[in-house]
């Protein structure tokens, strides 16, 4: 297992361009690793899930359309790594970290 890699799922990504609980526990996190170097990678499911989280809050008046859209924009510009291999330790570390993070 390489060290300087994280798996993160939706759910921790979407708090670090939003205000939700624990975000900033989140931005700490990513925080720590933009200073470690650590390469943050997603499982191609990843760009659904945070599409369709970020829309469903326009469908619930949580947001605007211009917001989400703004939002979108700014997730897919941090850089992550889209890993779309079918390759079993994506899915293991993700599910690894999100048990760990909640």
């Amino acid at each position: 297992m390489n060290n300087n890699i994280v798996v993160v799922d939706a759910s921790l990504a979407l708090k670090w361009v939003t205000v939700e609980q624990d975000t900033d526990k989140a931005k700490h996190l990513l925080n720590r690793w933009g200073n470690a170097g650590t390469k943050i990678t997603v499982p191609a499911l990843f760009i659904y899930e945070v599409t369709n989280i970020i829309y469903r809050k326009t469908v619930t008046k949580e947001l605007f359309l211009d917001e989400a859209l703004q939002i979108l924009t700014e997730m897919f510009s941090m850089g992550m790594s889209v890993d779309f291999s079918s390759h079993e330790y994506i899915s293991t570390q993700a599910m690894m970290q999100a048990h760990r993070f909640s």
